[in-house]
């Protein structure tokens, strides 16, 4: 039905009762929108009343939003439940209502943000942890809490808001409140430290704050959140109205409880505040969010892994000479010469270092390698995989310990604050060494250093080793925090292409350089920030033909 609002704005407004006094379907005149806003009121509000200014239709939260062109992909809905001066069910009852009014809304309306005031928030809440308890995702994008007594409200403050102005030196009075108290409950489940609220906090951190956590599996989601609280509000302390959200979810306005959703224009702040979180929740696509907050998750894990300071990095790739291999018909493997050097944390009194075939479980270890040379035969073509494959587990079968190691590192140093380690042992993936897809060699470190463990130390690795002959692909990864890094990268050859390439985590640029002399190409890297695990530094080309 058309409102006020088409005076003004020439807009068709129609309203539709779809629940008596319960939901109400705001929207422009022939639209059907899969987003939508549902308004929840708090405590003694109205399903109306409690978004309005006055009677001006400019003053109406509701028709702001549909009036607004840059938010004209939402329809608005408005829920409304019992809460009067003197009777109000337990919030518990309110959000099962809430549920059963969003059933009617049909499969289209798949992207809700919940508008809420006061303790209008806490009913959303419930409803959206009632939801995933029962491993069903609500179909809702954002929450944006005006007002939500999250943590509790002081009882003589609930009853001010009221109208009920509770003496407590009335003789008799205790009695009154208790009587009150039994038919409006909701000021029981608002009371700071209630059993009602303990429950919701506990679940709506388990399931919700920061995407939930992960042994809640899919009876947790990531969600939009935003709190608004108001400076001059005594009902609900700027404490309680910001709960677990920060700055960055958390946003202060001058009004009080009452006004801070009642706005007068579309310049006001309170409605701003609406507009902003409701651009920001047409952005979130809650499949692809929860995938954002698994790999956020991961990344926040890598800041108890090792941290390497100043790394510099540099290899020397030929794959022209003759390869380092004891059968001279041979020729599947060129040769790298490569030095490293980085700051670290010495965490016990060894460390070690060795050789990757393609697999990287070997950084799952309690104390993982300082160093391993990726020989990166699972970046090769399947035939020639196989027959590398194949020659390296013949050589794995029959060769001794010693003869092993000096096929993969015929050169090899490595130093830890300028002294040199001596090798200890083996260590092997398996009992049988046949199929083993890396080595690892355990250095003990010497007695100087053993005062070193839990200090940062210098460690300095230089070798020879292999690569693959027809690998025309290098990468520099760290499978942890890297702050500052020099890399640089040598291949001699004649070239069809050449060409480097970068992926930092975060975001960002490592500074490059490049030299091209004749039968050589250099490239280097110089990044001054971090590097998280799953970044890299590579290069590919392609030689020319003979």
């Amino acid at each position: 039905m058309p409102t006020a609002a088409n005076e003004s704005s020439e807009i068709d407004i129609e309203a539709t009762e779809v629940i008596k006094d319960r939901l109400i379907l705001y929207r422009r005149k022939g639209s059907t929108n899969s987003r939508c806003v549902v308004f929840v009121h708090g405590i003694a509000g109205d399903i109306r009343a409690t978004w309005r200014n006055g009677t001006d239709a400019k003053s109406d939260f509701i028709q702001l939003i549909l009036t607004d062109e840059d938010l004209r992909d939402y329809d608005v809905f408005s829920f409304g439940y019992r809460s009067t001066f003197y009777r109000g069910a337990p919030i518990d009852h309110a959000a099962i209502q809430l549920k059963a009014a969003l059933s009617t809304l049909g499969k289209n309306r798949n992207n809700i943000v919940f508008i809420a005031h006061s303790m209008g928030g806490l009913v959303c809440m419930k409803y959206i942890v009632d939801q995933l308890q029962k491993s069903e995702t609500p179909p809702v994008s954002g929450l944006l809490l005006y007002g939500t007594p999250t943590t509790g409200s002081d009882l003589v403050n609930i009853a001010k808001l009221v109208g009920y102005g509770i003496g407590f030196k009335i003789p008799g009075a205790g009695i009154l409140v208790n009587l009150f108290l039994r038919g409006q409950r909701q000021l029981t489940d608002l009371a700071t430290g209630s059993d009602f609220l303990a429950r919701l906090h506990a679940e709506w951190a388990y399931r919700v704050v920061n995407g939930g956590h992960e042994t809640a599996g899919a009876q947790r989601m990531w969600l939009a959140v935003r709190a608004i609280s108001g400076e001059d509000d005594i009902a609900v302390k700027e404490g309680s109205s910001k709960g677990v959200y920060g700055a960055i979810d958390w946003e202060p306005l001058s009004y009080n409880h009452r006004q801070l959703v009642k706005p007068e224009n579309a310049n006001d702040d309170r409605f701003l505040a609406a507009k902003n979180f409701l651009q920001i929740s047409r952005r979130t696509d809650a499949a692809v969010v929860d995938q954002v907050w698994k790999a956020s998750q991961d990344i926040w894990a890598s800041r108890f892994c090792r941290v390497s300071r100043d790394l510099y990095f540099f290899t020397a790739i030929n794959q022209n000479k003759h390869p380092i291999v004891e059968q001279k018909e041979d020729r599947s493997y060129g040769t790298c010469t490569t030095i490293c050097h980085y700051d670290f944390v010495l965490e016990k009194d060894h460390i070690e270092f060795g050789v990757s075939f393609g697999d990287a479980d070997f950084w799952n270890r309690p104390s993982p390698p300082v160093y391993v040379h990726q020989i990166g035969l699972d970046l090769l073509p399947q035939q020639e995989r196989k027959k590398l494959r194949s020659s390296l587990d013949a050589m794995l079968d029959n060769y001794s310990d010693n003869q092993i190691w000096s096929f993969f590192f015929p050169e090899l140093s490595i130093t830890v604050d300028g002294l040199a380690l001596v090798p200890d042992c083996f260590e092997w993936p398996n009992v049988v060494r046949k199929y083993a897809n890396w080595l690892l060699r355990r250095y003990t470190l010497p007695k100087e250093c053993s005062a070193k463990v839990g200090s940062r130390v210098k460690l300095e690795v230089k070798y020879r080793s292999i690569i693959p002959f027809l690998l025309p692909h290098f990468v520099f990864s760290a499978p942890w925090i890297v702050h500052r890094a020099e890399v640089k990268i040598l291949v001699e050859g004649t070239f069809e292409y050449f060409v480097p390439t970068q992926r930092l985590i975060p975001w960002s640029e490592a500074r490059q350089t490049e030299d091209d002399s004749g039968s050589r190409r250099e490239v280097g890297f110089i990044h001054n920030g971090i590097m998280l695990p799953g970044s890299a530094l590579e290069v590919r080309w392609q030689l020319e033909k003979s």
